[in-house]
């Protein structure tokens, strides 16, 4: 491809992205939007050029945190004078903005260059559901592997031509399910 073709209307074009944040966790979300926003997902990616698509996030309520770190995380400020340092822990800025918490994730992994502001500019994020009119615009929807296996591993359905789950073995307290026991053994 000619440098001529690279770089064309056509090449440039931003798509819309929708995601949501229900069963994701916040730094391997936020590394996949920041990959979207910049743009590295094209063939004709470069670091001097804003290539990036847009990414509509939703349920930012429903991010989920590894280990201790609802309760461990905060966020540093300083207000510019002495002793104005200002620690605010993620509980706050969650009842506060939900979508601050992605925004804040996000603008950590994207590159610092002046770029950086625009890119911004074009994630957006909703604390459930987002409007339908910016849903019109959507061109492709993300499903993550991680994330359906995930869903399927809850469900716990039993393989092919296992007994029916609600056929049930008493094992002391547990109740257990008579195709679970064929593994065990």
């Amino acid at each position: 491809m000619s440098w001529r073709e690279g770089t064309s209307i056509l090449a440039l074009h931003r798509v819309w992205h929708r995601t949501t944040c229900e069963d994701r966790i916040l730094g391997r979300h936020a590394t996949r939007i920041a990959h979207v926003l910049m743009g590295k997902h094209k063939p004709t990616y470069h670091p001097a050029v804003d290539a990036g698509d847009y990414v509509i996030v939703e349920d930012a309520l429903k991010v989920k945190l590894t280990g201790k770190s609802w309760t461990n995380k905060t966020y540093f400020k300083h207000t510019g004078f002495h002793g104005g340092e200002k620690f605010i822990p993620i509980t706050q800025i969650r009842e506060r903005d939900p979508g601050d918490i992605i925004r804040r994730a996000v603008k950590g992994m994207l590159p610092k260059n002046s770029l950086r502001k625009q890119r911004l500019d074009r994630l957006k994020i909703f604390p459930g559901a987002a409007p339908p009119e910016l849903l019109k615009n959507v061109l492709t929807t993300w499903r993550d592997p991680e994330v359906q296996a995930l869903r399927a591993q809850a469900k716990q359905e039993p393989p092919e031509g296992a007994e029916k789950m609600n056929a049930w073995n008493q094992q002391g307290e547990e109740k257990v399910p008579k195709w679970k026991l064929a593994k065990r053994a």
